[in-house]
């Protein structure tokens, strides 16, 4: 029998279940280590309270018709510092707006929404100095309060 012969050990069934193991330990472990930063990171809670919402969508739906007859014109822009906002009718016209609330949300993460008040400026625009903490894809979410009841309004920000 050669020397090369007598140091290889033969393949054995203990030695195969060892690897198995090993390999499909690797795995799982490997796995709850990704199901525990998927849950940690996305709650999966897309509203608080889906069932009142969903009773309350021919009311949203009716008053989406509503806002639409209005023929209001919107556009948003944001600069490093500065959102501005600006509305006319289907007249071209300022409508009488009473007060502009404005939720920035930031649709891939929570945490850091923030809401800030527009002010009328001579130029008929609304605008308010912004810090936005990330930059990035935004979300405004507008509320107009006017002598009729509230105008909603949503845009999609880049912030530079």
């Amino acid at each position: 029998m050669s020397e090369l012969a007598a140091r290889v050990r033969p393949f054995t069934g203990r030695k195969f279940l060892l690897i198995f193991l090993a390999f499909f330990g690797t795995v799982m472990s490997v796995n709850a280590v990704f199901i525990m930063l998927a849950l940690k990171s996305n709650s999966g809670v897309v509203t608080e309270h889906p069932y009142e919402e969903g009773l309350a969508y021919n009311k949203t739906l009716a008053e989406a018709e509503a806002q639409k007859s209005l023929g209001w014109n919107t556009a948003m822009s944001v600069t490093s510092n500065r959102v501005i906002y600006k509305v006319t009718d289907a007249s071209g016209q300022v409508p009488p707006i009473k007060d502009i609330l404005v939720r920035m949300a930031r649709p891939v993460q929570k945490g850091y929404d923030f809401q800030v008040k527009l002010e009328r400026q001579s130029d008929n625009s609304f605008s308010t100095p912004a810090t936005f903490p990330l930059k990035g894809a935004w979300e405004a979410h507008i509320s107009i309060e006017y002598d009729q009841g509230t105008y909603y309004d949503k845009a999609p920000l880049m912030v530079p």
